[in-house]
């Protein structure tokens, strides 16, 4: 696991390992998700036998601890939060629009500035669309 890490790029910060499963602290790069991380750790040692035969699974939590993330989770008990989650039905609708009828959900170019002028025309088209209907009303 540590060799693992180390080719990753990802510190181990704590681990304890116990005869069925094992607890780690890690702390991965800002750039790399954590679950494409977990899914190379599993695959990987599955490969290298760390798994019993037999086992139930192969599965994986996540903890996120740091002070940024406590705050965010306060904020989320507080109504002011409750009160903006009611809404966001309507920003979800929006934003499954340009997912789905302008093609934002899949980059067509790499790059970003590519990626930035995909997005702006996106938006534009949309908005365009909202001035036209608002124009026949």
């Amino acid at each position: 696991m540590r060799e693992l890490c180390k080719w990753k790029g990802v510190n181990i910060i704590e681990a304890e390992v116990c005869p069925d499963h094992i607890h780690m602290l890690l702390e991965i790069p800002p750039k790399m998700s954590v679950s494409s991380f977990m899914g190379f750790l599993k695959g990987k040692s599955s490969l290298e036998g760390c798994y019993k035969e037999g086992a139930k699974s192969k599965t994986y939590s996540v903890s996120i601890k740091s002070h940024e993330h406590l705050a965010q989770a306060t904020f989320q008990e507080s109504e002011a939060f409750k009160a903006k989650a009611k809404e966001r039905y309507k920003i979800e609708a929006k934003n499954s629009e340009l997912k789905h009828r302008h093609r934002y959900d899949v980059a067509s170019t790499s790059g970003l500035i590519g990626m930035q002028i995909q997005g702006a025309m996106a938006l534009f088209a949309v908005n365009l669309k909202r001035i036209i209907k608002l124009m026949g009303q």
